[in-house]
C-alpha cells in the first residue's frame, strides 16, 4: 500500500463514527418509605461497590422524588459494569456448613419412617457409600418446595437439622440421571461460614477440563473457620460439607484433608454467564437496602 498513513486515517475516521453502546439500569427500592439519607447512603454502596466507574466513562444517578437509582455504562465497560450492578439487588446468602450422613449417625430408622412422598426416593443401605451425604433423590418436574416443606416438617423433631436440594440436577450419563439431590444439613453451631466471611470472589477456568468455576477467598476469621470444619470432616471419614447459596447446595465435596488456605472453589453445572454473576455477587456483598430490578 502506497499511503500506509492515510489508511490508518481510514480506520480510525470509521471507528469515530461507530455508535456508542450504552447501558442503562434502573433499580427502586423496595421500602417506600426509605429516607433520602438512607437512598444517599445507598447509592455510596453502589459507588464503591463498582470501583472507578468515572475512569470507565460510567455514572450511577439517583432519583429522589421516584426512588430510583440508575446506572449508565457505556462501551466495552456496559457488560461487566451492568453486570455488578444488577447483582447488587439480587438475594443472596452463601453458607458452608456440615452434611449430616444418616447411615453413620443413628438416623436411619428416621429415614426410614418417612412418609412416601411423590416423586422422591430415598437412598437405600446398598447404594449408601461413605462420604456422599446424599439422603436421596427427587424428580425434576416434581414441586420442589412442597416436598422439602413436607420432609422438613418430618424432621422438625431434631433440632437444627434442615433437608435441602441441589442447585441442579446429576450429570448426563449417571444413573440417577434428571434427579435432584437431597441432603440433611446441620444448621446448628456456631461453627460455619456465612456470606459476611467473604473477602473476595473471581470466575476462573479450568484448565484441567474447561470448566468455570468460582474462586472464594474468605478472611481471617473465616478461614480459621474453614480450617476447622475440614478438620473435622477429614477426620471424620472424610464427611461432606455443602456450600449452599440461597438455600440450595451448590456443591457437596467429600473432604480429605484441611483446608487452612482459606480459598474454597465452586464447581457445578452452569452457564459462564451465571458464574460469573455469582462471582460478582459473592465479592461485592449484599447492600443494606432492598433494591428490584425495573424493566
Amino acid at each position: 500500500m502506497k499511503h500506509p498513513f492515510l489508511f490508518i486515517l481510514f480506520l480510525c475516521a470509521i471507528s469515530a463514527c461507530q455508535p456508542q453502546v450504552n447501558t442503562t439500569l434502573t433499580a427502586k427500592f423496595v421500602n417506600p418509605d426509605i429516607s433520602q439519607e438512607d437512598m444517599l447512603l445507598a447509592k455510596k454502596q453502589i459507588e464503591a461497590r463498582l470501583g472507578n466507574i468515572k475512569a470507565m466513562n460510567s455514572k450511577v444517578t439517583l432519583d429522589k422524588a421516584s426512588k430510583k437509582i440508575t446506572f449508565q455504562g457505556a462501551n466495552k465497560v456496559s457488560n461487566k459494569l451492568s453486570r455488578k450492578f444488577q447483582s447488587l439487588f439480587k438475594k443472596s446468602k452463601f453458607e458452608v456448613r456440615p452434611i449430616i450422613d444418616v447411615e453413620r449417625d443413628s438416623l436411619r430408622a428416621l429415614r426410614d419412617s418417612l412418609a412416601e412422598v411423590k416423586g422422591v426416593r430415598y437412598l437405600s443401605s446398598l447404594e449408601y457409600y461413605k462420604g456422599s451425604g446424599v439422603l436421596g433423590y427427587v424428580k425434576k418436574e416434581i414441586n420442589q418446595e412442597n416436598v422439602l416443606s413436607i420432609l422438613n416438617g418430618h424432621f422438625a423433631r431434631i433440632k437444627d437439622l434442615k433437608i435441602m436440594i441441589s442447585k441442579v440436577p446429576t450429570s448426563k450419563g449417571t444413573k440417577n440421571n434428571g434427579l435432584y439431590q437431597l441432603y440433611l444439613i446441620e444448621m446448628g453451631g456456631e461453627k460455619y461460614i456465612s456470606q459476611s466471611y467473604i473477602s473476595g470472589a473471581t470466575s476462573f477456568t479450568n484448565k484441567i477440563d474447561n470448566t468455570t468455576q468460582v474462586k472464594v477467598s474468605l478472611n481471617h476469621k473465616g478461614a480459621k473457620i474453614l480450617a476447622g470444619l475440614t478438620t473435622d470432616a477429614s477426620r471424620n471419614d472424610n464427611r461432606s460439607l455443602a456450600l449452599l447459596y440461597n438455600d440450595c447446595v451448590l456443591s457437596a465435596p467429600s473432604v480429605m484433608t484441611p483446608i487452612t488456605s482459606g480459598i474454597l472453589v465452586l464447581a457445578y453445572e452452569a452457564q459462564e454467564k451465571e458464574l460469573a454473576e455469582l462471582a460478582d455477587i459473592l465479592s461485592m456483598g449484599p447492600l443494606s437496602y432492598d433494591l428490584e430490578n425495573v424493566e
